[in-house]
């Protein structure tokens, strides 16, 4: 069911999509009950293909939360990969489907906030919203006031300020739902997660682990002694899956054979900006870009997707901007050779860079077929790292670094440390990745296999130097 993200779009904004026949036309049949609703608008083509729009609306504040486009689709797979998955799902009229969008962005807009940026291109699989369609209404907000729920691994900082500053602290009502548990089984999970999640234990999972707290969070219907139950098992589970286990086991091994491990670590101190702003997420390192995104796709179609060619054009017209490398990425990332340009381009056009480096650091080593090691890969790369503890050794101070900016920082020199056989120094990035909640992110997955192939590596030295085994 993969499609072109490229010419799905291009067809979008042609206004070829409102050109097809209606379809068929789902809901949530329960929308009612929690204020969310799954809407889904498709339309045939003549060889008999379906495209749709997949919406997911909240009626309480937010609008149009997200959505997504399906392109030219055989019907059965469309049927089967989109609708028949969703049991919930009911058939219901074009008319009611365009209202309950419509109505939820109008209702979102009303009170200060705005729909997803996707919206912008998937209203137009809807018809305008004009006087032609039957009007239909529908309740938004709840009790009469809008109601903000917040879900799992949502930031929702700045929707509470807006609606905090246009209705006051008793104008609205908010839910801080992030596992959508309650607080006994919120609880529950939390305390049985704390060791695994602890900065200074283990670290191999982190609360915004999406499978493992939907599957906890799943636990919820059923009566809360099974669900504690269940909550044991699930999280057994966890620790026994494959890449998991080979970390833990590993690093257990090393702190026995190698007993003032964690204590000479601990005494490490690694100097990072106190000013920078943690608290936004390494995934949102972009600034707005829909102008960009507008132009990459369109330079993609006419240059018949040389990217070479399309990052030429674009670094012209944007000279000072890394965005495009991060928007390309996100187009082609299931294509190996044309990511292979991408980052190595970030880099030669943006060489002193913190995040170009250690996206192309970390790229490499992910997408290698056989393994190297830290010094290996270092000696493959086109730049050079000198370990530093210490972050203004070459950054500037005086400015508000982003997380992604001190990732990149720890990556690379946790590579550098693993380089030169100094496990505590890149152990000790490791451990402050974690503090930053970036455990799933690319730059912790690298280094984090890095430092286990390292740890094996001495282990096995050990071993063969008392040749008996014997762990003292």
């Amino acid at each position: 069911m993969k499609q072109d993200i490229l010419s799905a779009n291009g067809y979008l904004r042609k206004g070829n999509a409102r050109k097809l026949p209606i379809y068929k036309c789902w809901a949530t049949a329960n929308y009612q009950e929690f204020g969310i609703a799954n809407v889904i608008v498709s339309r045939k083509h003549k060889n008999g293909n379906i495209s749709a729009g997949f919406y997911l609306v909240d009626l309480y504040c937010l609008g149009i939360k997200d959505s997504i486009f399906f392109f030219n689709l055989f019907e059965s797979d469309f049927m089967s990969k989109v609708i028949d998955s969703d049991d919930g799902l009911e058939e219901v009229s074009y008319e009611f489907a365009h209202n309950l969008v419509y109505g939820a962005d109008a209702y979102c807009e009303e009170i200060g906030l705005t729909s997803h940026k996707s919206f912008k291109d998937t209203q137009l699989v809807l018809d305008e919203d004009t006087d032609a369609i039957e009007l239909m209404y529908f309740e938004f907000g709840l009790n009469g006031k809008p109601h903000l729920v917040i879900n799992h691994n949502e930031n929702r900082n700045k929707e509470l300020n807006i609606l905090e500053k246009n209705f006051g602290e008793d104008g609205f009502t908010f839910i801080d739902n992030y596992y959508g548990l309650d607080d006994s089984e919120e609880s529950e999970i939390y305390e049985k997660l704390k060791e695994l999640n602890d900065d200074d234990a283990p670290y191999y999972y982190q609360l915004e682990d999406v499978d493992l707290i939907e599957e906890l969070s799943a636990t919820t219907n059923e009566e809360y002694e099974t669900a504690n139950e269940k909550i044991s098992e699930i999280l057994l589970k966890y620790s026994k899956e494959s890449e998991v286990a080979v970390h833990m086991n590993m690093d257990s091994l090393y702190d026995t054979v190698f007993k003032e491990h964690h204590q000479k670590m601990d005494a490490i101190t690694i100097l990072l900006p106190v000013t920078s702003n943690k608290k936004e997420s390494i995934y949102d390192y972009m600034s707005d870009y829909e102008d960009l995104d507008e132009d990459i796709e369109v330079l993609m179609d006419e240059n018949d997707q040389d990217i070479e060619k399309v990052i030429e054009l674009l670094n012209n017209r944007y000279p000072n901007d890394q965005n495009i490398y991060e928007l390309l990425e996100e187009c082609y990332f299931d294509d190996l050779e044309k990511l292979n340009i991408i980052f190595l381009k970030h880099y030669n056009n943006f060489p002193d860079s913190l995040f170009a480096k250690a996206k192309l650091l970390s790229h490499f080593y992910l997408s290698l077929e056989e393994p190297l090691t830290a010094n290996e890969l270092l000696e493959d790369l086109p730049f050079r790292i000198e370990p530093s503890l210490n972050f203004y050794e070459t950054n500037p101070m005086g400015k508000d670094y982003h997380v992604g900016e001190i990732g990149a920082f720890l990556l690379l020199n946790g590579f550098a440390f693993a380089a030169n056989n100094q496990v505590q120094e890149a152990d000790k990035c490791l451990h402050q990745m974690a503090k930053l909640k970036i455990k799933g992110h690319e730059f912790f997955i690298a280094l984090r296999s890095a430092l286990t192939a390292l740890k094996q590596k001495d282990i096995m030295s050990f071993l063969e130097i008392n040749s008996e085994g014997e762990i003292h």
